[in-house]
């Protein structure tokens, strides 16, 4: 049977064969792996030898199959039998005999391959035709698309990230105010009296604190090197694993003995060091509890006391309330610059998400470009097949359906995106930052009202 290099036409009655002489070819050409998965099963049953009369299979034991084309002015012949005999690929050399060729058929002959119950399948899907360019190895449309997934991830991961850092960042402000009210009340007690008294006993706690925090630091450094002489211990040795009648072995046995020994030489060392610095530690203890610093800081916190029962509550007040007030301020400008760092976090996110968009933009050109350079590869000397390929598309049945039905958003993200119910996140919050209530939920209802407009135009 031979075929036209653009189209051939089968036109039987029902059950004649036409789609028996299809699936022989794509069993020939190995294009099994192809096929829809609805329509894998139909052609297994065929590939297989029928048992009997009425059971599954369209081949005998005995089938050949082969496919004789052209391809650059060379003549070759593809092979298929059940038992895998028999070169698959021929070359017909000068002298018109068939000569073995290298290679996989799939690869060196990528030809597709739809049978009219293919063509069923794929004539209710719009993007059916861009489905099958895309499959080709020219375009790469697989490879295209994972990495379209992979941008469009980190894209959303990125929106996500920004959103939440946005709502976290909305309270700078407030933040702001709250500190500003406290220094104004540091700085009054600060600018009394007591205010000597106040900064002696705030340096003393200070002073006591680094006193405290070395003392810890030099146990823990203690409990540190002793473990670590515990790790340097060597491990025990079997004596009996080596036999004291062969000289190799008893060689052996006194190098990993000089070895352990070296480690307990330095396990030792390391927990002589260790004692040394349990000395320092408690030199260090009784040094300062002796010292003149100790005995200053004991003065101040007496001055403190007697400030207390001496001043009234007025004074009182002022001594107890004074580290809470610093604590707080403490507590907000740390507050504040996780804020400040957080805001540099969200100028990265969005200069990250602008290229994300960039990124998925050249990405999308690039597949059109591919797209494009196939089709025109492909039909370039066919006198009957014209293809257009539209980047993008002017119409959306024709666009991929991710690209066509995203706007839509059934759960709601779309219009969060642009304003949520509070003000608070979207695009246009920025807009009703400072804004008073009433003119928030005017300007909501506005906002809503074009958003509904715009949707009925659409």
């Amino acid at each position: 049977m031979n075929f036209s290099p653009w189209m051939t036409s089968l036109i039987r009655g029902r059950g004649t064969g036409k789609s028996t002489v299809v699936e022989m070819i794509r069993l020939c050409l190995r294009r099994g792996s192809e096929i829809p998965e609805q329509l894998k099963a139909g052609l297994e049953r065929f590939a297989q030898v029928a048992e009997t009369r009425n059971g599954p299979g369209g081949l005998e034991s005995g089938t050949r199959l082969e496919v004789t084309l052209n391809r650059g002015g060379d003549e070759f012949r593809l092979r298929w039998s059940q038992d895998s005999a028999g070169p698959v690929i021929q070359r017909r050399a000068g002298n018109q005999r068939w000569e073995t060729s290298p290679g996989a058929v799939r690869t060196r002959f990528p030809v597709r391959i739809l049978s009219q119950g293919q063509v069923l399948s794929l004539a209710g899907q719009p993007e059916a035709l861009l489905r099958l360019v895309d499959q080709s190895d020219e375009v790469g449309g697989g490879a295209i698309e994972a990495r379209r997934l992979e941008f469009e991830t980190r894209f959303l991961s990125i929106r996500s990230e920004l959103r939440a850092l946005r709502a976290k960042c909305g309270m700078r402000k407030r933040l702001l105010g709250d500190l500003e009210d406290l220094n104004r009340r540091i700085e009054i007690i600060e600018k009394g009296d007591e205010r000597n008294v106040l900064i002696a006993y705030r340096r003393s706690q200070r002073q006591v604190a680094v006193f405290r925090s070395r003392r810890d630091e030099l146990r823990r450094s203690i409990e540190l090197i002793r473990e670590a002489a515990d790790e340097v211990e060597p491990s025990d040795i079997k004596a009996r694993d080596f036999s004291a009648g062969n000289q190799a072995e008893v060689e052996a046995l006194a190098l990993l003995e000089t070895a352990a020994r070296a480690q307990r030489d330095s396990a030792a060392a390391i927990r002589k060091s260790a004692e040394t610095l349990a000395q320092v530690a408690d030199q260090f203890g009784q040094s300062f509890r002796t010292s003149e610093l100790r005995a200053q800081i004991r003065r101040i916190k007496h001055r403190d006391v007697s400030l207390k029962e001496g001043s009234g509550d007025v004074a009182m007040s002022y001594l107890e309330g004074f580290p809470s007030l610093v604590q707080r301020r403490q507590a907000i400008e740390g507050k504040i610059r996780s804020l400040d760092k957080a805001q540099r976090r969200v100028q990265m996110l969005q200069s990250e998400a602008r290229e994300g968009l960039e990124r998925l933009e050249a990405l999308r050109l690039d597949l059109s470009k591919r797209r494009d350079e196939f089709l025109s590869k492909v039909l370039k000397e066919n006198q009957f097949v014209r293809v257009s390929l539209v980047p993008f598309g002017d119409s959306p049945s024709l666009q991929e359906a991710d690209s066509s039905e995203s706007p839509a958003r059934e759960d709601g993200r779309l219009a969060r995106e642009i304003l949520d119910n509070e003000c608070s996140e979207g695009i246009l919050a920025e807009l009703y930052q400072g804004l008073s209530n009433r003119s928030r939920m005017r300007g909501r209802t506005s906002s809503g009202s074009v958003s509904e407009r715009s949707s009925k135009k659409s």
